[in-house]
């Protein structure tokens, strides 16, 4: 099992410029009541607030061009979709299911990290990555992870990328 961590994946004058923008009061954020369907969980905490940039190879946000800093360094050849996910505090570390992106799905996931926190990303292998801002993650789609909540900041605020290349 390949997990790619790339840390400073971005210039840090490039990173800020996302990271204001996202993490203001002005960047859109909708309600998505289950953050991973297939875990069998009813916690109150099975939640998130999600925006859509990418989806089924179109752009569906005007926010695109904000992380298009990111799709270039990435290189994909075809996009299947693009997620901003932001968790809210938890008293304790809330560890959502492991899960993969899409079952059929056979390219890539990548994971952008917008703010560092205590949270982080388990692998079905027991592989832990910590959310460090501007931290890039790659692996094959297939690898089952889950993301966390984080309770030393309000929010953990990830990109979640599904992706093929070459």
């Amino acid at each position: 099992m390949i997990i790619n961590v790339i840390d400073n994946f971005l210039p840090q004058e490039v990173f800020s410029k996302i990271q204001d923008e996202m993490l203001s009061g002005d960047f859109p954020w909708y309600t998505n009541d289950l953050k991973v369907s297939n875990n069998g969980s009813e916690s109150l905490l099975n939640f998130q607030l999600t925006h859509t940039l990418y989806l089924e190879y179109q752009p569906r946000s005007n926010h695109i061009n904000l992380i298009r800093p990111i799709i270039d360094r990435i290189g994909p050849t075809a996009i299947l979709r693009i997620k901003a996910n932001l968790t809210t505090v938890t008293q304790d570390i809330f560890e959502y299911g492991l899960h993969v992106d899409g079952p059929k799905f056979a390219g890539y996931t990548g994971i952008y990290y917008i703010n560092s926190n205590n949270g982080y990303t388990l692998f079905e292998n027991g592989q832990k990555i910590e959310s460090i801002a501007n931290r890039f993650v790659e692996f094959d789609a297939t690898i089952k992870h889950t993301g966390t909540s984080s309770t030393d900041t309000k929010f953990r605020c990830v990109l979640n990328f599904n992706y093929y290349k070459e």
